[in-house]
């Protein structure tokens, strides 16, 4: 690994001019000049146009500006310096050091623990309230709230009749009747 010129090392770094700023982030003088006056707007203590040499924390500030701009619908409107406060030291493992099913492990790991719990019979309580308020539920809607498509005429599935009562747009509408309510004679699919 070849070393980072000394203008890119931002752990030692004291401050850069403005060209520095350009060369360091590729971008013009004025789209430096245009995110230090906005970032200024925003309230960020970025170092007054006298000063020829930023300090280390507007840098950061900038870098982390520089970081969040890359992500799509970012904008400086939408920016927080807190985003991107990553330190690595430099024996901190790398995407280099770690193997591909132990990356995968660490992101299923990740997702559990910041997964929001979701309640088995939230679909059975959706069904619940259509029926109660004699809504009809498109075929798309039915199949998302049990899980397969309704057919025929009338069909029943988790105590639930479901009625074909004409269309909905494209789809077929489906009068959703509660248990207590479905006829004893509907034909039994479940």
């Amino acid at each position: 690994m070849s070393e980072e010129p000394a203008i890119y090392r931002t752990t030692e770094l004291d401050g850069l001019t403005l060209e520095g700023l350009e060369s360091r982030y590729s971008v013009t003088r004025s789209t430096v000049f245009d995110r230090i006056k906005k970032l200024r707007d925003r309230g960020f203590p970025i170092n007054p146009d006298k000063h020829p040499v930023y300090s280390r924390e507007d840098i950061d500030t900038l870098d982390g500006l520089n970081t969040h701009l890359k992500i799509k619908g970012a904008t400086i409107a939408n920016f927080s310096p807190y985003q991107h406060t990553v330190e690595l030291s430099s024996d901190s493992p790398t995407t280099d050091d770690i193997s591909t099913p132990v990356l995968i492990e660490l992101v299923k790991a990740i997702a559990l623990a910041i997964a929001v719990p979701v309640d088995p019979l939230a679909n059975l309580e959706a069904l619940e309230r259509a029926a109660a308020h004699g809504w009809l539920l498109s075929t798309s809607q039915v199949r998302a709230l049990i899980g397969v498509n309704p057919t025929g005429a009338v069909f029943i599935r988790h105590g639930f009749g479901f009625e074909s009562v004409g269309r909905n747009g494209r789809e077929t509408a489906w009068k959703v009747a509660n248990p207590r309510n479905v006829a004893r004679d509907w034909s039994r699919n479940d």
